[in-house]
Order: C-alpha cells, then structure tokens, then sequence
C-alpha cells in the first residue's frame, strides 16, 4: 500500500455542500426544497457555513427568510453538521483505502506543519478510525496533544514501526 492511501484524504466538496443545504432547508422548516431553493441556500452557505447561528440567521433574513430564535438556534447546528459531513467521508476513505497509520506511540516525529513553531512531537496516542495521531509537543502540558492526521507525519526513528493492524 503506498504510503498515502490511492486517494487524498477527503475535504468539503460540493457534493456535500448540496447534503448541507438540503439539512440546513430543514432548519429553515423549507419542506421538499427545489434545486433553485438548494442552490440558493447554497449560496449562502458557501460564505458562511462556519458562522454562528445568529449570524447565519441574519444572511439568511437578508435573503427573504424568515427566521426566528427556534430557527436560530437549530441553525447553530449547521456548522457541526458540515463537519460531520466530512468526519462521515474520512471515514469511508480509511475503509475503503485501507489506511493505517503505522507509527507506534511513543515514536518521535516530525511534522509537515508547524504548530507553535516546533517541528517535532512524540506520537501519544493513534486515532485509527481517521487515521490521525495524537502528537505531544515539548513544553505543551502533559494531557495536552494535538490529533494530526497521518499523512502531515514522518517518523523521526523510521525503525519505531507499528506492526499490529
């Protein structure tokens, strides 16, 4: 298996930002949206899926909705719900690739990004059903770790090697 699995780990795509929409409809209480309704909501969500869901609420009483505190509420969920999206499409890819993260605890690495502008971190736990690392970085409290998914990693002692699948 190569060491990155057949594809890229998965991010938001559009598919799954028509599945937002199509939640985020319900919210709005749209019953059977049509695709100019999907893609209107769309619209919006491209912008501001991350938002709040007063501020959420607010982009989409601009655009002739009515929203109310129930509503506004329900749409605090929208943000979580776009990151289930792609949690769910993780998921399936380390099934479906065959993705295992293969460094063991207690390994030393390095990162292919900087965090707190250190480059190295000791592997403290495996999170297997993302394919992620917990990391501990030196100096950070000793409960604290970052989860870094495994292919920003390289083993700093190559012959550390976790054999168990």
């Amino acid at each position: 298996m190569d060491l990155f699995g057949k594809t890229p780990r998965p991010t938001f795509t559009d598919d799954m930002m028509r599945e937002l929409a199509i939640i985020t409809s319900k919210y709005l209480q749209e019953s059977n949206p049509d695709e100019d309704e999907i893609e209107r909501i769309s619209k919006i969500l491209k912008r501001h899926k991350d938002d709040d869901g007063f501020e959420l609420g607010k982009k989409f009483e601009c655009e002739g909705y009515h929203v109310d505190a129930h509503i506004i509420s329900e749409l605090d969920c929208v943000s979580w719900d776009a990151t289930d999206l792609v949690s769910k499409a993780i998921k399936a890819w380390v099934i479906s690739d065959n993705i295992v993260p293969c460094i063991s605890v207690g390994a030393t690495v390095k990162l292919h990004r900087t965090i707190d502008k250190k480059t190295e971190g000791v592997i403290s736990g495996i999170i297997q059903e993302d394919a992620s690392y917990l990391v501990h970085l030196e100096g950070q409290k000793e409960t604290s770790n970052y989860v870094i998914a495994y292919e920003l990693i390289e083993n700093a002692n190559p012959h550390l090697v976790n054999t168990v699948s």
